[in-house]
């Protein structure tokens, strides 16, 4: 197990060393460099801000399950918030760029590790339980909630009038499907 990470070290260090100056021109033309490791940080940046971040966000985590009297003073989500806020703080006091969040780093890197969280620290016991009145919640909760907003909007356009005066009933209950979201579980 020891000689083929000797072999991978030793490797790298050969790879990454400038070949040698040569004097003449012919020798120049016919020596080639063959690179085994370069270092490209701005192509694995992003991924590996995201990675310290998570980590950063773990550490916390197991801090405050750690420290006894924390967790009844202040709730897990606002100790992390205040860190996210204080970081926040330093990154602009140090003038730094802020990261751009797009879609991709979202959907890749973001929310994988909030899904499993909250799928792994799920009581079993208590959600079974609970299935039936968390659907019902689920289901009539969200319906109703899409139907009052898309309702309610409904008036306001047919109130004031105007532009909005042409918008139809089917278009309001559209936008309250869309941002009613009704999270029973918590």
């Amino acid at each position: 197990m020891r000689a083929p990470v000797c072999a991978l070290l030793w490797l790298g260090v050969l790879g990454s060393v400038p070949g040698p100056v040569l004097s003449s021109p012919l020798a120049a033309e016919s020596s080639r460099s063959f690179p085994v490791l370069t270092v490209s940080y701005e192509r694995v940046r992003q991924p590996f801000e995201v990675c310290l971040w998570i980590l950063l966000a773990s550490l916390l985590k197991l801090g405050f399950h750690t420290i006894p009297g924390f967790s009844r003073l202040v709730p897990e989500s606002c100790g992390l918030i205040m860190v996210g806020l204080m970081v926040g703080v330093l990154i602009k006091l140090l003038g730094e760029t802020l990261p751009v969040l797009d879609t991709q780093l979202f959907f890749l890197c973001l929310l994988p590790p909030i899904i499993l969280d909250a799928g792994y620290f799920l009581p079993l016991r208590p959600f079974s339980e609970n299935m039936g009145s968390i659907l019902v919640l689920a289901v009539l909760g969200t319906l109703w909630n899409s139907i009052f907003v898309g309702v309610v909007l409904y008036g306001v356009c047919k109130a004031f009038g105007g532009q909005m005066d042409k918008i139809s009933l089917l278009s309001c209950l559209l936008f309250g499907s869309i941002s009613s979201a009704v999270d029973p579980v918590s």
